[in-house]
């Protein structure tokens, strides 16, 4: 034995017959003390052994781990799926909301109208809303949204296909021409869809613009309200890039409405008092209703 050790034990056997010469009361006192700061570490020990045998009574397979883990990655995945139904939600919410304040604001006589279908294949082309013969619209007629206190030109209706439902031709699409016009100048151009190797960067292009004509990249586009489909100052976009040519400016125009998050429009109705406009009741089963346009 060490002599640590032999010193050890004579402190220990003096401490008992030292406490032995105690009264019965002391002792009590003392052993009471000892078990209070002992207990802490008792009671670790005990919940440690505990959960040492728990596991070792649920000590799983390793098929029934890769169940778990699976079922785990599901009820993940469910609510992944729930906050982004809710963050959609949230969104069509705070648009119609901004919607329906543009709309009792604007001096624009419209009609609100829904996203109701889009086709994949021609998702820059065309949609279909929610807004028919029965509900006044018919073709050729503007369709926007709000941007603050403006009008950006979503397209235009191209076809009435039912009483509740009417195709629209989008802006970012080849056959959709605008008479458009750099904001602030004179310079006036035709503006149109334009195919785009990346499908969710559409662009626009602005043809037959002068050759000395005043244009700068961020320049505002608005519709110069030429003919009677589109009003004046809806606005279109912004200059990208433009290139002067021997005998004209094109210009690359970044669209100001984002198609890829259309959800709630406007049809721009035209007044009673407007030229070129005369009430007429549309049958739906009429041909007249369709004009030839990209399906």
């Amino acid at each position: 034995m060490s002599r640590l050790n032999l010193i050890s034990l004579f402190i220990f056997v003096g401490l008992l017959i030292w406490i032995s010469f105690f009264q019965a009361e002391k002792v009590d006192r003392i052993q009471k003390g000892t078990l209070s700061l002992f207990s802490p570490f008792i009671a670790a020990s005990g919940h440690i052994s505990d959960s040492a045998a728990t596991l070792e009574g649920e000590k799983l397979t390793y098929s029934e781990m890769e169940e778990a883990l699976t079922r785990a990655r599901m009820e993940r995945d469910r609510l992944h799926l729930e906050v982004l139904e809710k963050d959609e939600i949230l969104y069509e919410n705070n648009e119609l909301r901004n919607a329906l304040q543009y709309k009792s604001r604007s001096p624009l006589n419209l009609m609100p109208a829904r996203v109701m279908n889009r086709k994949p294949l021609n998702w820059y082309n065309t949609m279909i809303i929610d807004k028919g013969a029965e509900d006044g619209v018919r073709p050729d007629l503007a369709v926007v949204v709000p941007d603050g206190d403006e009008a950006a030109l979503v397209g235009k209706v191209s076809e009435v296909v039912g009483p509740h439902s009417s195709v629209v031709l989008l802006l970012t699409d080849e056959m959709c021409l605008v008479p458009a016009m750099i904001r602030g100048t004179v310079e006036e151009g035709i503006l149109n869809g334009e195919r785009s190797p990346i499908r969710n960067q559409p662009f626009l292009k602005l043809r037959y613009l002068s050759k000395e004509c005043k244009i700068e990249m961020g320049d505002t586009v608005v519709s110069s309200g030429i003919g009677d489909v589109f009003r004046k100052n809806l606005l279109l976009g912004r200059v990208r890039e433009f290139k002067r040519g021997v005998i004209d400016t094109e210009a690359t125009v970044i669209p100001t409405v984002d198609f890829e998050k259309l959800v709630d429009v406007f049809i721009i109705l035209k007044a009673s008092t407007e030229p070129n406009y005369s009430p007429e009741t549309v049958d739906p089963s009429s041909d007249s209703m369709s004009v030839s346009s990209r399906p």
